[in-house]
């Protein structure tokens, strides 16, 4: 299921809104007791405060129906992707244009299995990259954040990172590193604040399983308003 979080007003708007989300969720009840590996405070919805996030995400991720995978190198990424690519048989991956590509080594993937990669390109005529997009059957991204409560992707645009690229493909993969990590959904505002101190994305999608409906005689169908299937590579960081 994909959630659209629009940012309609003036960025002081924005930033005001968001220190208002952070300032409810600072309140703090008393802590209860608590075993385990992961603490579990008594902060107004609090779920996850530390703990072995990575684990955490990828086993909630799973629960929601993201193919979910640690990757111990940035250099494995290209035979995860190979993987994916190679179960669907999909013969063109689409892109975005904010260097996730060259990071990872994936201009490879043209040789090992023949893949052709078409980068997003904003500077296309809107006629022909709507084309593009609704054609697609594979789109690759990065993301901002892996949010470990919820297993969830949280994903901001720019004109090198277009929306359609995670929205319209049959099959969408997602490459995060582990030092993007997040606790839990209460920590999102504040991270946001931090690494977009000038103006806030105008747009932030947050990812938590394949597209879902049930509105057809209460029936669930899958990809209905967006991709069936769902991986996310979460990547060691260096």
């Amino acid at each position: 299921m994909k959630e659209q979080v629009g940012m309609e007003k003036e960025p002081e708007g924005r930033v005001e809104f968001l220190q208002r989300v952070c300032g409810a969720v600072a309140r703090r009840a008393p802590e209860r007791p608590t075993s385990g590996p992961s603490k579990i405070t008594g902060e107004v919805g609090r779920s996850v405060r530390d703990g072995q996030l990575a684990d955490i995400f990828v086993g909630n991720a799973r629960a929601a129906g993201i193919d979910a995978r640690i990757v111990p190198t940035r250099t494995m990424v290209v035979d995860a992707v190979n993987e994916i690519t190679r179960t669907y048989s999909v013969r063109t991956l689409h892109a975005w244009n904010d260097g996730t590509v060259e990071r990872y080594g994936l201009e490879s993937l043209a040789e090992m299995s023949g893949l052709e990669i078409q980068r997003w390109n904003p500077e296309q005529p809107e006629e022909s990259r709507k084309a593009a997009a609704f054609g697609m059957q594979c789109g690759l991204t990065s993301a901002d954040y892996a949010i470990a409560e919820t297993g969830s992707l949280v994903l901001t645009t720019s004109r090198e990172k277009g929306r359609s690229v995670s929205l319209l493909g049959d099959v969408h993969i997602a490459i995060v590193e582990t030092d993007r990590l997040i606790p839990d959904l209460y920590d999102l505002p504040q991270r946001l604040l931090k690494d977009h101190p000038a103006l806030l994305p105008s747009n932030v999608t947050i990812i938590s399983g394949p597209s879902k409906t049930a509105d057809i005689e209460l029936q669930m169908v899958v990809g209905v308003h967006g991709p069936r299937h769902v991986f996310a590579i979460l990547v060691q960081s260096d």
